[in-house]
């Protein structure tokens, strides 16, 4: 993979490369306000998975967008399958990695988190639509990214952004990974 799959919240200054979530903890840490570290596997790992898959994600989404009831619900459901039974390991290496250099606990847990190019932006607001994965243990982040991943896929996300007018591009998502915190 040549781009960059992996990058540090504090790096995380490129809108279609990090989503809006990373992006905006970014300006956070910039501005000095106390933000738990972490990393994000950026949209070219998403894109990068898809196309080993052979997931042309440009027409499965404008697939999604024509259909509709039971049909547009079968169809994502067999898009979220396909995404789900990826090969991830490539990336979920990547991450551990890189989260290895932020933990200090033998057993940690992890916040998995949407950061989707449609999230949090000025256009959209996508709060609570996409997958959240927490207390994620160091060997289930492939399988918790997947799930992340996939959750562009479900028939809610569709029906939103179609509702707002949102629908024409087909979002990609990063994934924001960051330690639990205690509240």
């Amino acid at each position: 993979m040549s781009q960059t799959i992996v990058v540090p919240l504090e790096r995380c200054t490129d809108l279609s490369l990090v989503g809006g979530k990373a992006y905006g903890l970014a300006r956070l840490v910039e501005a000095g306000l106390p933000v738990p570290p972490g990393c994000c596997l950026t949209t070219a790992a998403y894109q990068h998975m898809l196309d080993k898959i052979g997931f042309l994600s440009a027409v499965r989404w404008e697939e999604a967008n024509r259909l509709a009831g039971e049909n547009r619900r079968q169809f994502l459901t067999e898009c979220r399958t396909m995404i789900l039974a990826a090969d991830v390991s490539e990336c979920a290496e990547s991450c551990v990695e890189a989260l290895c250099a932020l933990q200090q606990d033998s057993e940690p847990r992890w916040a998995v988190r949407s950061s989707g190019t449609n999230e949090d932006v000025s256009q959209t607001s996508c709060a609570g639509l996409y997958r959240t994965e927490l207390a994620v243990r160091t060997d289930d982040i492939g399988g918790a990214i997947k799930k992340v991943w996939a959750s562009i896929w479900e028939d809610h996300v569709v029906e939103l952004l179609q509702r707002s007018g949102a629908s024409r591009e087909v979002p990609a998502m990063a994934v924001v990974i960051q330690p639990m915190c205690e509240a």
